[in-house]
C-alpha cells in the first residue's frame, strides 16, 4: 500500500534487509496482501536488501516468474520442498540467479533438513549449492561463511 512507503523508504535509509512474507499465508488465507506483482512495484522504494519469503511467493510461483524473476530481490525456499514442483525451482533458480536465493526451512512448520535435501536435489555446481546453503546469507550479512561442503567432507 502507498501509506507504507515511507517505512520502506526508512529502512532503506537505515540499510535494514526487509523479509516479506509473499504469497498465500496458509494459516489466513485471504487477502494475499504481498503479491509478486504489487512487490515488483515498490522494490525500489526500499534501497536496501529485500528478500521475499517462499520462493518469491507461496502459491504464486507463475506471477513470480512473470513480475520478480531477475529483478533485485532475493528469494528464500522456506516452505517450498514440498509444495513446489522440483522442476519450477531449478527453473526460477537459474533465471533468477542462484546468487539470489537464500536456503530457508520456515522452522517450525517445514523441516531443516527437508529443505537442505531439496536444494541439494537440484545437482547445481557445488560454488552454486554452497552459496544457496549458506554463502548468499553470509554475503548479504557481511559475514565469513564458516564453511563449505567440501570442508564438511
Amino acid at each position: 500500500e502507498d501509506k507504507m512507503l515511507p517505512i520502506y523508504e526508512k529502512a532503506g535509509e537505515l540499510g535494514l534487509i526487509t523479509l516479506l512474507h509473499s504469497g498465500v499465508d496458509i494459516g489466513y488465507f485471504e487477502p494475499v496482501h504481498c503479491t509478486p506483482e504489487r512487490l515488483s512495484h515498490v522494490l525500489d522504494a526500499f534501497g536496501a536488501p529485500v528478500v521475499a519469503a517462499h520462493m518469491g511467493a507461496f502459491e504464486q510461483w507463475d506471477d513470480v516468474e512473470r513480475y520478480l524473476v531477475g529483478k533485485e530481490v532475493y528469494f528464500d525456499t522456506a516452505f517450498t520442498y514440498s509444495c513446489m514442483p522440483k522442476g519450477r525451482a531449478l527453473r526460477i533458480v537459474r533465471n533468477h540467479g542462484y546468487d539470489k536465493i537464500l536456503m530457508g526451512s520456515d522452522m517450525p512448520w517445514s523441516s531443516t533438513v527437508h529443505a537442505v535435501r531439496f536444494i541439494e536435489s537440484f545437482e547445481l555446481p557445488a560454488e552454486q549449492e554452497a552459496a544457496i546453503l549458506g554463502g548468499n546469507a553470509a554475503r548479504l550479512l557481511g559475514l565469513k561463511p564458516l564453511c563449505s561442503k567440501n570442508a564438511r567432507e
